[in-house]
C-alpha cells in the first residue's frame, strides 16, 4: 500500500468507529432507557393490564436492540469480506408469496397497496432463502419508510440472462441525481431530518446480493418515485 494512502485509510478507519460509536450511544440507549423505565413501572402496576403493557414495550425494545446489533455484525462481516450465504435453488413465486404475507399488514399500516407477483413460471434462483428474505425486508421497509400514506409499493420480477431480477418501485418523494451514488454508503441517509433509522440496510442489502454474485443499484427522480433493482443468478 501506497503511504499517501495511510492517512486517508486510518481517517476512514477513525470515521467508521466514531459512526459506530454514535449508534451504540444513541441507538442502543433509546431502547435501554425504555426498559429500564418499564421495568421501574412494573413495580407499580395496580393491574394485570397494565402489567403485560409495559412488558409490551420491554419485549419491543428488546427486539429493536437484537435487529441493530445483528445489522452491525453484518456490516461488519461485509466490510471484512466474511459474510457467508448458503445458496439452494429457490423458486421465485414461493420467494414472492413468504414476501406478501410478510409486508402486506405492514404496508397497510399506512394504507399503502402492495403489489406482488401472482404467479412466476419456471423460475428460480440460487439464493439463501433467510438472507433474501432480509433484502426483501430492507427494500420493502425502506420503501415503506419513504412512501405516504395511500401510495403504493410493488415487487416485480423477470428473468435477464442468466439472472433473474427483482425490482422494488415505490411511488414516493424520488431522489435527486446526485443522493443516488451514496445510497448504498454506510450510515448515509436522504432526508436525514427525516432520521427513521441508522443507514445500514441499504448497504446489507448490497452486501447479500453481492454475495450471491449479483449487483443492485437504484433509479430514481424527484417526484416520480425510486425503483431499486437487483439481480440474482438463476438456478440451472
Amino acid at each position: 500500500m501506497d503511504c499517501q494512502d495511510r492517512p486517508a485509510q486510518a481517517a476512514g478507519a477513525a470515521q467508521s468507529r466514531d459512526d459506530i460509536l454514535a449508534i451504540v450511544s444513541h441507538d442502543l440507549r433509546n431502547p435501554l432507557n425504555l426498559i429500564a423505565m418499564s421495568a421501574r413501572a412494573l413495580e407499580d402496576c395496580a393491574s394485570e393490564e397494565a402489567r403485560k403493557a409495559q412488558l409490551g414495550i420491554i419485549h419491543r425494545a428488546v427486539a429493536r436492540m437484537s435487529r441493530l446489533i445483528g445489522d452491525l455484525l453484518d456490516v461488519s462481516q461485509i466490510a471484512q469480506g466474511t459474510l457467508r450465504v448458503q445458496p439452494a435453488p429457490l423458486e421465485v413465486s414461493a420467494l414472492c408469496g413468504e414476501a406478501k404475507l410478510m409486508f402486506t399488514t405492514l404496508l397497510a399500516s399506512k394504507g399503502q397497496a402492495f403489489e406482488c407477483p401472482q404467479a412466476i413460471d419456471a423460475l428460480s434462483v440460487l439464493a439463501d432463502r433467510d438472507r433474501m428474505l432480509q433484502v426483501l425486508s430492507n427494500l420493502v421497509g425502506n420503501a415503506h419508510k419513504f412512501t405516504p400514506e395511500g401510495g403504493r409499493v410493488a415487487l416485480r420480477v423477470e428473468a435477464d440472462g442468466a439472472f433473474a431480477r427483482f425490482a422494488i418501485v415505490d411511488s414516493g418523494p424520488g431522489l435527486a441525481a446526485n443522493e443516488l451514488p451514496q445510497l448504498f454508503d454506510r450510515f448515509w441517509q436522504a432526508g436525514r431530518e427525516r432520521r427513521g433509522g441508522v443507514g445500514l440496510g441499504l448497504p446489507i442489502a448490497k452486501g447479500i446480493v453481492e454475495a450471491h454474485g449479483g449487483r443492485i443499484w437504484a433509479e430514481s427522480s424527484p417526484g416520480l418515485g425510486t425503483s431499486f433493482y437487483f439481480t440474482i443468478p438463476q438456478a440451472r
